[in-house]
């Protein structure tokens, strides 16, 4: 069994994502556990109801089923109608008085059809309905006091408006706890298919690059740290709460700093700061840190990775370097070609792709290593580019919340 830097990193990503979704999962069961009357009827009913269990009801709060199907005998008008509170000319519903084994249930329902089944939950009578229409009834009729039950029925909706998002949000969040409990099972079971090894194995056998990357990672003591990122000889660590990237230094082309700004309302909240990486292989890494922590790890990169500089993008951004990483990206390919020989110097290196003029010339500078057809395409050195500078002027800002692009 493996217990080297890659196992370390896997274990605990693994560890991580449990932890996560059992917390979730956690935290959604306290919340269903405080509310599982809410629940229990959203997901189970409505219930049946036989009139003589219905009447026998004294707090619409004590039964364990509160979201029934009534059936009455007769029904009356009362009346009384819901308006809406910023508009009275707007109805919301009715009142209707529904008679059930010879008492009265008040029912709240959206259109009074004449109906004798209604489908709702049970409510205390607001205040407003039991004195405009429950007490005047008792006075008016003292030998008919008690005839109104104790609670009244509404039927306007109870799986719609709040509670229905409710119950969406919980089954995200109950899907997304799964999810996560789910792939670190996934992993164990079938640990060849782990998305680190993955990336690993583009680099030559996984055993050893394993090896090479463990040797270089304790010989080092880890590497030069900013936050989750580790920068060694030969190898970019990006280790996440969740996920681990690793990245061949060799094979960096070009990477700058990303400031996002954030508003709320309009209001700026704040700023988060990254440093985006890519790689030849169309591999992309996005780094948040500090303020100053971002600077400095692009400046680091940049005394480790001199070569970079050389190509048109290496380290900051500008104005059209992601055209030209688009319209280039296949002489970046020719170019590794040429600079992953071992026989290649250094000086070699950071000038290979400079001197690049098209794909003609790179696969005549291929030939002594590779046979491989090639298609000619026009994708110009845009001269006049500072490469190799690290600038604080030119960042990519990116906008959080309706901000503008600087």
């Amino acid at each position: 069994m493996w217990d080297d830097f890659i196992s370390r990193q896997i274990r605990r990503t693994n560890r991580n994502l449990f932890l996560g979704g059992t917390a979730i999962l956690a935290i959604l069961g306290l919340i269903l556990f405080a509310c599982w009357r809410d629940a229990y009827n959203f997901v189970l009913g409505p219930f049946p109801v036989q009139s003589s269990e219905l009447v026998s009801i004294t707090n619409p709060g004590l039964p364990k089923r509160f979201f029934l199907k009534v059936q009455g005998e007769k029904s009356f008008d009362t009346g009384m109608r819901v308006v809406d509170a910023g508009n009275h000319d707007k109805i919301r519903g009715e009142v209707v008085a529904l008679v059930v084994n010879k008492r009265l249930l008040l029912v709240k329902t959206p259109v009074n059809n004449q109906q004798l089944q209604f489908t709702g939950t049970l409510t205390a009578v607001p205040a407003e309905l039991f004195n405009g229409l429950v007490h005047p009834w008792e006075e008016k009729h003292p030998d008919l006091k008690g005839t109104f039950l104790p609670f009244m029925l509404d039927a306007t909706g109870f799986r719609k408006g709040d509670n229905l998002w409710a119950a969406l949000g919980a089954a995200i969040f109950g899907g997304l706890g799964l999810l996560l409990i789910g792939i670190p099972v996934k992993r164990q079971l079938q640990p060849d298919s782990h998305p680190l090894l993955t990336q690993l194995a583009k680099y030559g056998g996984l055993q050893d690059v394993r090896m090479r990357l463990d040797s270089e990672v304790r010989s080092e003591g880890g590497g030069e740290k900013f936050g989750a990122m580790q920068i060694t000889t030969n190898w970019l660590i990006h280790a996440a709460a969740y996920k681990t990237n690793v990245m061949a230094t060799q094979d960096v082309v070009w990477a700058y700093p990303k400031i996002t700004k954030h508003y709320h309302n309009g209001i700026p909240t704040g700023k988060t700061y990254s440093a985006v990486i890519r790689d030849s292989k169309g591999q992309s890494l996005e780094i948040n840190g500090k303020k100053d922590s971002v600077p400095k790890m692009l400046e680091s990169m940049q005394r480790r990775m001199p070569w970079a500089g050389g190509a048109p993008f290496g380290f900051g951004f500008s104005k059209g370097a992601v055209f030209r990483f688009s319209s280039s990206f296949a002489r970046f390919l020719w170019y590794n070609c040429y600079t992953s020989c071992d026989s290649t110097s250094m000086s070699e290196k950071a000038s290979a792709f400079a001197a690049i003029q098209n794909v003609e010339s790179v696969s005549r500078r291929c030939r002594r290593y590779f046979s491989i057809p090639t298609t000619p395409i026009s994708a110009p050195i845009f001269p006049g580019r500072r490469r190799g500078v690290l600038s604080s002027r030119d960042p990519l800002e990116s906008h959080s919340g309706g901000t503008e692009t600087l």
